[in-house]
């Protein structure tokens, strides 16, 4: 199959206004459209536009125009490859090689988790016990259903889960695969028995996984067996197993529902617990996200630097917080920035937002600072700087910290943690910073690019400015109105049967024609099809042009689909270019009667101005922006 082909077929499997509600937009109909607030800049009013017969969209606030793989690109910030396996594999479009999400083994996976999420919900609701665990803890019913907890209280669930499933699979191969997935143990007995359940969801809501808790409040039974089920022995949390759809070093919690406050806020925060998480959410901080119990990895950085470069990590205040900040630090990515916040007065964000509150709660995370600045005053505290000995394990100890700041690319941080190496210190910061060059280009070999990056030290200023986007968006110059280019490129977009009798008519007239407009057409004559010329409009236009543009689209003539009146319509945009031709014609005539001292030659070229002076007033000049507001109605009467 031929990569246009492939293009094509995603894009007929999709429907736009369905695809972009998925991301939690509220779209609503107005006749013939949709429109919703735009995903890509801040308003009030809706001027998001939605075609859903052409299947693009169009905002006449910030002028983002696309299809819907241009959408998922913008939205998801991602390449157009990556937007293309995403759609083919959440359409189901079976194209070989493009993405493991197009495995029919991949829909009955989630399909089957989905179904068993829904049931372990309804489970937590009809169980006192564990709602009683959730209550205790500060949840109630509401954010139960809003982050769908469940609860498994099936010890062999064999016959229970066909019933469930039913339809999903084949009766045979399901039980084989439950227990590969991870639902089942090999004797049949439910692995997470007894377990508060939280679903594990991909970027796009699909359910992939569980994590369960152990739940606490143990049922009273006589049975000593199921005592010692529910002791306090076993695991805390148990996490589905390695899958070919199930990484969870790769997956983070709630991702699917921080992805866009991340956009928004230009940071993501990263907490450790799963309770954690969902206190934030639920407490309207919801740029959130947690790893599934593992350190947070580069991977994990990966997964979210394409919408971000700033992560802001809370910590658990104990041992184990100052670990994971070493390890987070460790995995940095180069040009990633990280800062940490260790919270006072509570054991983690879920119990500090529930007792102490969420105005102390912001004024903790404006006290962050770099991993690296946090990282170094630990040392101090680890080694006893009043002492020669003491000084110089303290530095030894700070060189792997620089040679990652350095690696990273952060020299401004790399400078300040010299300098506050040397006055801890009370050394000379130039013999401090010439030690440090020394070690380190003995340790390893690293190029460091100069980024002029600095990270700044309270959550106001990350709001503010930090730099959140990784795309660079070249300003348009706004350019005088062409009504008779504008309407000639709607209905080339919108109505394919004009296409060729307009692409005549732009090869014949483009001397005369607006230079962005002449460009596009070239570009789409040379390089992409026609329909997916949506998706470069802004390469070529301003976003005052394509306004005028898509609301020519929004005509009721145009909109009911009238091909009389467009082709009227049209055949007058062709008159004001022709008119413009004749125009400069008249224009060249001028100039050479001017300059020509030949009578004979003069002559000659005053009747041919006369013939085209007479030819211009036989066609009646048109006033675009007059005649085209009622669709050509009034024309010639």
């Amino acid at each position: 199959m031929e990569f246009k082909e492939i293009v094509r077929e995603v894009k007929d499997a999709i429907n736009i206004v369905d695809l972009i509600s998925s991301y939690h937009i509220q779209v609503q109909q107005s006749g013939k459209y949709y429109k919703a607030l735009c995903p890509f800049h801040g308003e009030k009013t809706p001027s998001f536009y939605i075609y859903p017969e052409k299947k693009h969209y169009h905002c006449f606030g910030c002028g983002a125009t696309g299809d819907a793989i241009k959408f998922v690109q913008e939205y998801e910030k991602i390449t157009f490859i990556e937007a293309l396996k995403e759609l083919a594999g959440r359409y189901s479009v079976a194209i070989p090689s493009l993405s493991d999400r197009t495995n029919p083994l991949k829909q009955i996976y989630t399909e089957t988790f989905e179904a068993v999420a829904k049931h372990y919900h309804r489970a937590l609701l009809d169980h006192p016990t564990a709602m009683k665990y959730l209550e205790e803890r500060g949840y109630g019913i509401a954010e139960a259903q809003q982050f769908q907890i469940g609860y498994c209280d099936l010890r062999f669930p064999i016959k229970t889960f066909h019933l469930w499933t039913k339809g999903i699979g084949g009766e045979t191969e399901n039980e084989q695969h439950w227990k590969e997935w991870g639902l089942l143990n090999q004797d049949g007995s439910s692995r997470f028995y007894r377990r508060i359940m939280f679903p594990i969801r991909d970027r796009y809501g699909a359910c992939i996984g569980f994590s369960g808790r152990l739940l606490e409040l143990v049922e009273n039974t006589s049975a000593a067996a199921d005592k010692k089920e529910s002791s306090f022995e076993a695991p805390k949390y148990i996490n589905s197993p390695q899958t070919p759809f199930f990484n969870k070093s790769r997956i983070l919690y709630l991702e699917h529902l921080a992805r866009k406050p991340i956009q928004d806020f230009g940071f993501a925060i990263v907490v450790e617990g799963f309770f954690d998480a969902i206190r934030l959410h639920a407490s309207g901080i919801s740029n959130t996200v947690a790893a599934m119990g593992t350190a947070f990895s580069s991977e994990h950085f990966r997964a979210l630097e394409k919408l971000t470069k700033q992560f802001l990590f809370i910590f658990d205040n104990d041992e184990a917080g100052k670990k994971a900040a070493e390890r987070a630090f460790f995995s940095l990515p180069a040009e990633i920035r990280a800062m940490g916040c260790f919270l006072s007065g509570a054991k983690d964000p879920d119990e500090y937002l529930l007792r102490i509150g969420k105005d102390h709660f912001i004024r903790e995370m404006a006290s962050a600072k770099p991993l690296e600045e946090y990282l170094i005053d630990l040392l101090k505290n680890r080694y006893e700087i009043t002492r020669v000995a003491g000084q110089d394990e303290y530095l030894r100890a700070s060189l792997p910290i620089l040679g990652k700041v350095k690696e990273i690319g952060n020299l401004p941080s790399y400078e300040k943690i010299v300098g506050l190496v040397a006055g801890t210190l009370g050394i000379e910061r130039q013999k401090v910073a010439s030690w440090y060059e020394q070690h380190l280009a003995k340790k390893t070999a690293v190029n460091v690019e100069t980024r002029g990056l600095d990270l700044p030290k309270t959550v106001k200023e990350v709001g503010e400015g930090w730099d959140s986007s990784s795309v660079n968006v070249k300003p348009k110059q706004t350019r005088e109105e062409n009504p008779a280019e504008e309407q000639i490129l709607a209905i080339y977009l919108e109505r394919s049967s004009f296409r060729k009798e307009i692409e005549a008519f732009v090869l014949e007239h483009t001397a005369y024609l607006d230079e962005n407009f002449r460009s596009f057409f070239d570009k789409t004559r040379k390089e992409f099809e026609p329909d997916d010329a949506t998706n470069h409009l802004n390469e070529f236009f301003s976003k005052e042009f394509l306004h005028r543009v898509f609301r020519f689209m929004n005509r009721p003539f145009f909109i009911k689909d009238e091909p009389e009146r467009i082709s009227k319509a049209l055949g007058d945009c062709f008159g004001i270019i022709q008119s413009r031709q004749k125009v400069s014609q008249m224009k060249t005539l001028e100039r050479r009667i001017q300059d020509t001292t030949d009578p004979e030659e003069k002559n000659r070229l005053m009747k041919q101005s006369v013939e085209l002076i007479g030819a211009s007033k036989k066609k009646k000049g048109t006033d675009l922006k007059g005649g085209f507001s009622d669709g050509g109605r009034n024309r010639g009467r």
